[in-house]
């Protein structure tokens, strides 16, 4: 392993601690979280393990940070100047990325609700061997009678 790629594997570890340690969490809280044994994290965190791209976003997650505050943090560790305007613009785009992401999925939690309650109404309806009613409460013709 290179003396680079080590530095980068040490510091990405040391921020994925400040990180934890930011939000207040213990390794075992963490692990239990990510789903990932205890030794595992510890082995991240002290620069021994790589994380993969997913473990890296589920962590951030875990931690309440984004992305980009764990990089900006690791780049701080390795005393690279990172402009903090630049800091800021990232910021705010994973701030949007998220505030979109909440409303797709409140939008799709109203569909499949809507969805689910249309089925109901369906079956309700059109129960075999159930009289169809119409409006007045008159018996109508059901569509497959026709």
């Amino acid at each position: 392993m290179s003396e680079q790629y080590r530095q980068i594997l040490s510091a990405t570890g040391n921020a994925l601690r400040t990180a934890r340690h930011a939000a207040l969490k213990t390794v075992d809280e963490v692990a239990f979280e990510m789903g990932l044994p205890h030794a595992l994290v510890l082995e991240m965190e002290n620069g021994n393990y790589s994380p993969s791209f997913k473990t890296f976003i589920e962590w951030c997650e875990a931690v309440d940070h984004s992305p980009a505050q764990v990089l900006f943090i690791s780049a701080e560790l390795m005393g690279v100047n990172i402009d903090r305007a630049i800091m800021e613009s990232w910021q705010l785009c994973n701030h949007r990325f998220a505030e979109a992401r909440k409303s797709l999925l409140e939008m799709e939690n109203a569909l499949t609700r809507k969805e689910e309650n249309l089925r109901q109404r369906f079956e309700k309806m059109y129960k075999p061997g159930a009289p169809n009613k119409g409006q007045n409460g008159d018996q109508k013709s059901r569509p497959e009678d026709n």
